[in-house]
């Protein structure tokens, strides 16, 4: 009896082993990657489609900055030492060239206002006597010594004059209330362009000196790109090339813009020259010196093509489902190894693809997961 049972499960046991290698070999005949059901090729809206030759747009990457140019950017500060009495403005402020952004006291500006009047006082008065031995001596009247030594001295006051008057028009002094004995303590810091508040350095009540930045104005009207491009690729595009480009906070959102300037200077540590592109869109959204990456366009021939959504990854190589034949109902499916070129956010450049092949383009998502 157990001899019998011996048998049997040697017996058991050989046929598992015969239906796993029938199985294996079966698995093994299989060539196709997908068979796909003509319910589940709907149900998934799987669609085919050819390799086909498109406009596809070559580009470089590159890194940068918005940022504005140099006539749209003003650091203010005042032409004399003083104290800040009082700020008319807060960062973030839209300022109107001429606009007061704030009132400096300072004892300096008294001391420039007396000088002013007594070179103006004696400005006038030999002024008049010039004009008067000037005319004597037109008449043989005065010796022509005379006028020579009153011409010298009248031409150097009037400089002096001149000079101060200069000075306080800088510092916007009303000139004629100076002229009559009504002086000020304090003077006004003027707006030299429009723009927005970007910086505000001190405070009320500390003293600002003349070569000490108070104030910052961007004009955001004209912000710029500053674009850092490797050695290796400036020749690749020129001025007037076309590129898009995304704020790094802001990846979803693409602006557009153009190549203005093309640097001349290779920076020796970084390897890049400095380019410059002017902004397409509507700036007044973004800020100055907030980080970009661009793509510069660099070719627009057509190539071999397929779409994106036809891509799928295996060990980090590129693949497509290439489509065989449709028999009883079934479509049939190889992976095709791609070897990729350019490609934009729509298409895919394909070296080793002819235009006669045709893939899943569409619905792939659950057969290659």
């Amino acid at each position: 009896m157990k001899k019998y049972i011996l048998f049997l499960s040697v017996l058991f046991v050989l046929a598992c082993e015969n239906e796993v290698e029938n199985a294996s070999e079966n698995q093994a005949d299989n060539k196709y990657y997908s068979v796909v059901s003509e319910a589940q090729f709907n149900s998934e809206e799987i669609e085919i489609g050819s390799a086909q030759k498109r406009v596809i747009n070559s580009a470089i990457s590159v890194n940068g900055i918005i940022e504005a140019p140099p006539n749209s950017i003003a650091g203010i500060n005042p032409l004399i030492g003083g104290k800040i009495k009082e700020i008319k403005v807060n960062i973030g402020d839209k300022v109107r060239k001429g606009e007061v952004l704030a009132l400096i006291q300072s004892t300096d500006l008294i001391e420039l206002q007396k000088d002013f009047l007594m070179s103006f006082m004696k400005y006038k008065a030999l002024k008049q006597d010039f004009e008067r031995i000037t005319k004597l001596v037109a008449e043989d009247i005065a010796a022509k010594k005379e006028l020579i030594q009153i011409e010298s001295e009248y031409k150097s006051t009037k400089a002096q004059f001149q000079a101060l008057k200069l000075k306080l028009e800088l510092l916007n002094m009303d000139i004629s209330k100076i002229e009559n004995g009504d002086f000020k303590s304090e003077f006004p810091l003027i707006a030299p362009i429009s723009g927005f508040v970007s910086q505000i350095n001190l405070k009320i009540s500390d003293f600002v000196e003349p070569d000490l930045q108070f104030i910052e104005i961007v004009n955001s009207d004209n912000l710029r790109l500053s674009l850092n491009v490797f050695e290796r690729d400036i020749y690749k595009f020129k001025v007037n090339s076309k590129l898009s480009f995304y704020n790094i906070n802001n990846p979803d959102k693409i602006y557009n813009a153009e190549i203005s300037h093309i640097g001349k200077n290779l920076d020796l540590k970084s390897k890049s020259v400095n380019c410059y592109a002017k902004i397409l869109d509507d700036n007044s959204q973004f800020i100055n010196n907030s980080f970009v990456k661009a793509q510069i366009l660099t070719d627009t021939i057509k190539r071999m093509t397929i779409p994106n959504t036809a891509i799928f990854q295996i060990n980090d190589e590129n693949y497509a489902l290439e489509f065989v034949k449709k028999e009883n109902g079934f479509y049939y499916f190889n992976n095709y190894k791609l070897k990729l070129g350019s490609k934009d956010n729509n298409f895919s450049e394909v070296l080793n693809v002819k235009d006669d092949k045709k893939f899943a383009i569409n619905g792939i998502y659950n057969l290659v997961e």
